[in-house]
Parts: C-alpha cells; sequence; structure tokens
C-alpha cells in the first residue's frame, strides 16, 4: 500500500511538473505574440508620429501670428522645434 501511495505522489509531482512546463510555454508564446504586435504598433507610430505634426503645422492658419509677413517665419519655427535647447 505505501508503495502504491509513493507511485501515486510521484504520478500527481510529474503530472503538476508538465502542467508548470506547459504554463511556462504558453506564457512564452503569448508573450512573443505581444512583442510582435508591440512592434508592428510602434513602427505605426514611428510613420504616424510625424506625419500627423507636419499636418498640424503646415494645417495652421497663419493670420496675425508674429512673423506672418515673413516667408522664412515658418522654416524659422520648426527649426526652433527641431532644436529646442
Amino acid at each position: 500500500m505505501a508503495e502504491r501511495t509513493a507511485r501515486f505522489v510521484q504520478d500527481i509531482e510529474s503530472a503538476r511538473d508538465r502542467a508548470l512546463i506547459s504554463q511556462e510555454e504558453i506564457k512564452s508564446r503569448t508573450s512573443n505574440q505581444m512583442n510582435k504586435a508591440i512592434y508592428i504598433l510602434s513602427i505605426i507610430t514611428a510613420i504616424f508620429l510625424p506625419l500627423s505634426l507636419l499636418t498640424g503645422l503646415l494645417g495652421i492658419n497663419v493670420g496675425g501670428i508674429p512673423g506672418a509677413e515673413n516667408k522664412w517665419a515658418f522654416f524659422q519655427k520648426v527649426a526652433n522645434l527641431r532644436f529646442p535647447f
């Protein structure tokens, strides 16, 4: 009876170890999928964020803004944004 119980305990421990390994494998796969998704989102952001900034700069109404009479004022403002310090 003791031998049977010991074998049963070993089987349970073995099943627990296999379950932990499977759980780690699932976590690893999920993490890899999430990393791929975040990588793609960061590439999309890197493309569209500068474009939206440029669209915002080109879409402003310059009437009444200081420097509106100077044709180079826009480029000076953009340069100031590029090198703020």
